[in-house]
């Protein structure tokens, strides 16, 4: 289901832990990782929504998960307490 960001619980000032895996089918995963704010999540958010790329669900008010097609990436958001 896609949501447009008005519809996610993101606090703009709180921080939030962001990984990223990246891979095509048979090759090695990249990993990545970065600490952004609330404000930075929401911006990388609606910039993927904007290009089409991909899904996002959030289940609870402490995790926004976005898929790609083809499960090629995925990046979760998980607020820090």
């Amino acid at each position: 289901m896609r949501a447009p960001t008005t519809d996610l619980t993101i606090e703009d000032t709180a921080t939030y832990y962001e990984l990223r895996i990246v891979g095509q089918p048979g090759q090695p995963q990249e990993v990545t990782e970065d600490i952004l704010s609330g404000f930075q999540v929401r911006e990388e958010i609606r910039t993927e929504l904007a290009a089409g790329n991909g899904e996002v669900e959030q289940t609870n008010p402490a995790e926004i998960v976005i898929r790609w097609a083809q499960d090629t990436q995925r990046c979760t958001y998980s607020k820090l307490c």
